[in-house]
């Protein structure tokens, strides 16, 4: 008797949760319910295959609103725009910080006024650009 191999694969509305609408974080409302499914990675990686995922350590970014032990979902790109949150190698180490440039030269900045600038001595290469964060609160 021939052995039979089955194997199950997620579709996407496996790891999909109900999305039921807006809730207004003001003055209450009546909450209207919509029964819709949205799936978070479609949500927040629009390019898996070039996508990945850092745990942040430390406090540089917290005026951007990314926490020490926030996870990021970075874009792998060669190069981004200023303003933009960019996962990069200056002088040979690896940072977390906004691309900046200032007479013609790309430079980094915390979002954390006790960081200087962060200027290159040698060099700064872009490996990605964040795209979203993810927190969970316990």
């Amino acid at each position: 008797m021939e052995k039979i191999n089955y194997r199950l694969s997620p579709t996407k509305k496996f790891f999909s949760v109900p999305f039921l609408g807006v809730v207004k974080a003001g003055f209450p409302i009546l909450a209207e319910e919509n029964k819709n499914y949205l799936s978070l990675d479609e949500y927040l990686i629009e390019n898996p295959a070039s996508s990945f995922l850092f745990r942040v350590s430390g406090d540089s970014l917290i005026e951007m609103g990314i926490f020490d032990g926030d996870i990021v979902i970075i874009e792998r790109k060669k190069q981004a725009l200023p303003g933009e949150i960019v996962l990069a190698q200056i002088d040979r180490e690896w940072t977390l910080k906004i691309l900046r440039r200032a007479n013609g030269r790309f430079y980094l900045k915390a979002a954390n006024s006790k960081y200087p600038p962060f200027f290159p001595r040698e060099e700064l290469q872009i490996f990605g650009v964040v795209k979203a964060v993810i927190r969970k609160i316990n």
